[in-house]
């Protein structure tokens, strides 16, 4: 998958997390009332409107060896302004959260 943005870099509890963004390469998949709905949404990606992209958040352990992810895939975001766009999907599903919470289950299933 050819990357979308630059990664960006963060920390959480002293972890750090980075997040990034990947076009698709499957066709955009649509499901409007109509045929005309559906051609008008997605000709807005192939005139460079939008795009298809997969965000994908890894957190990983102090020590680097081991990862925590969260990713969503079809999002679909504004050419324009990708990078909100792209740090706005992160946040509204708490996807650090989440990368974060499956380090932390990883973590405890290798101390069992």
């Amino acid at each position: 998958m050819t990357k979308a943005i630059d990664t960006l870099k963060g920390e959480i509890d002293g972890l750090n997390y980075y997040i990034d963004a990947y076009y698709e390469e499957e066709p955009v998949d649509v499901a409007y009332d109509t045929e005309d709905e559906n051609k008008e949404y997605v000709n807005r990606f192939e005139n460079g409107e939008l795009l298809n992209l997969c965000v994908q958040v890894t957190v990983y352990d102090k020590s680097g060896n081991l990862e925590g992810t969260d990713s969503l895939g079809h999002c679909h975001i504004n050419s324009n302004d990708c990078l909100n766009d792209v740090q706005d999907m992160v946040t509204s599903h708490d996807m650090i959260t989440v990368a974060l919470e499956d380090l932390k289950t990883k973590f405890n299933n290798l101390s069992l």
